[in-house]
């Protein structure tokens, strides 16, 4: 069962991730088809959110936080969302090598924080708190 989604601004990390790794869905994998490639953020947070997924959204999005109506989406629909932050943009590359050293972090959190609306940042120094 998935229990990551990676937001299509980070798709090739997300390929990558669901070639290693069985918890790992992103738009357009076999075992997501109501997400696609090209769905809007409008139309996959309310389902990633819904109590049969309830996945932990990985994205780049940092303007998450001023897009209101996206954002009141999230808290609506109690998304969990990692949010890849940082002074500068990071590569393929670089993205996929923070979310891997800071995997072990990551799962712990999740299980910590548990269900129900949260978001944290993730950067080179690891996870805080993220307030939309």
């Amino acid at each position: 069962m998935a229990k990551y989604f990676v937001d299509e601004n980070l798709l090739p990390v997300g390929r990558a991730l669901s070639h290693v790794r069985e918890d790992v869905v992103h738009p357009g994998h076999v075992d997501l088809p109501e997400i696609h490639e090209g769905t809007k953020d409008p139309v996959w947070i309310p389902l990633v959110g819904r109590d049969a997924l309830n996945l932990v959204v990985l994205t780049r999005d940092g303007k998450i936080r001023r897009k209101s109506a996206e954002a009141a989406l999230c808290k609506q629909h109690r998304v969990r969302l990692v949010v890849l932050t940082g002074k500068k943009s990071l590569t393929k590359w670089e993205n996929l090598g923070l979310l891997v050293r800071h995997w072990d972090k990551l799962d712990k959190t999740v299980t910590k924080l548990g269900n129900g609306y949260w978001a944290q940042s993730l950067t080179s120094a690891g996870l805080t708190d993220l307030r939309l």
